[in-house]
Order: C-alpha cells, then structure tokens, then sequence
C-alpha cells in the first residue's frame, strides 16, 4: 500500500511539473480559458451553445426527455 501511495505522490508531481513549465500546456489552457470566457460574455453564443446541447441531448437519447415533451403537450391543451 505504502508503494502504490508513493508511485501516487510521484505521478502527481510529475503531473504538477508539466503543467507549471509546459508552453504547449500552457498556451492551451490560457486558449481554452478566453474561449469560455467569450462564449459566457456573449449570451447569444451563450444561448446558441445550450440549445444546440439540448438538441443534441434528445437526439441522443429521446426515451429519455419523452416525459417532458409528454406533459408539456397536456400544458398547452
């Protein structure tokens, strides 16, 4: 137990160095932070982002969001 704890210690060290002195690593992540930024500030895109994941959702799995489309049917009625 104590060996698998060190090898633990070690690969989150190993992990922790690459992250602090990568330029790739980095770059990417600086990237991705202005993306979600941008995309939060605009609520258009916001707003485009989650409909698009909606409908990907249902598509995905529609058994799954047939209640909601069930009950809402009765709603407009």
């Amino acid at each position: 137990m104590a060996e698998l704890h060190q090898k633990k210690v070690k690969l989150e060290a190993l992990v922790n160095d690459f992250q602090d002195n990568n330029e790739e690593y980095i770059k990417f992540t600086k990237s991705v932070e202005e993306k979600v930024v941008c995309v939060l500030s605009n609520a258009k895109v916001f707003l485009r982002y989650a409909l698009l994941s909606i409908t990907e959702s249902v598509r995905n799995d529609p058994e799954r969001y047939r209640p909601i489309f069930y009950n809402m049917s009765s709603i407009i009625d």
